[in-house]
């Protein structure tokens, strides 16, 4: 027999389950396109007018993992990769609605 515990965990486990009537209407792409649209955010929209990022790696340890060995600090290809500066600027041309 089933305890009150096991039932009352089916009950909501088919409930959970069930489709909605509202997820079972058909959507035309377009109202498919502009809901998901609104489910992110437009950041210009949120008042981000730049973004600007840059990237400093451990050159000593990707050097290690692609040589598969230690690679002491002053290796003389450490002192080269450090010269390269990684970087990403965005600057929205468009003004917030």
């Amino acid at each position: 027999m089933l305890t009150k515990h096991v039932v009352a965990f089916l009950i909501c486990l088919s409930l959970i389950c069930l489709p909605s009537t509202s997820a079972m209407q058909a959507k035309s792409p377009q109202d498919i396109l502009r809901a998901a649209g609104k489910a992110y955010y437009n950041l210009p929209n949120e008042g981000l007018l730049e973004f600007q990022c840059s990237a400093v790696p451990d050159w000593q340890v990707m050097l290690a993992a692609e040589l598969h060995t230690d690679v002491p600090p002053d290796h003389p290809a450490i002192k080269i990769l450090q010269g390269i500066i990684s970087g990403f600027l965005s600057i929205s041309k468009e003004r917030p609605n």
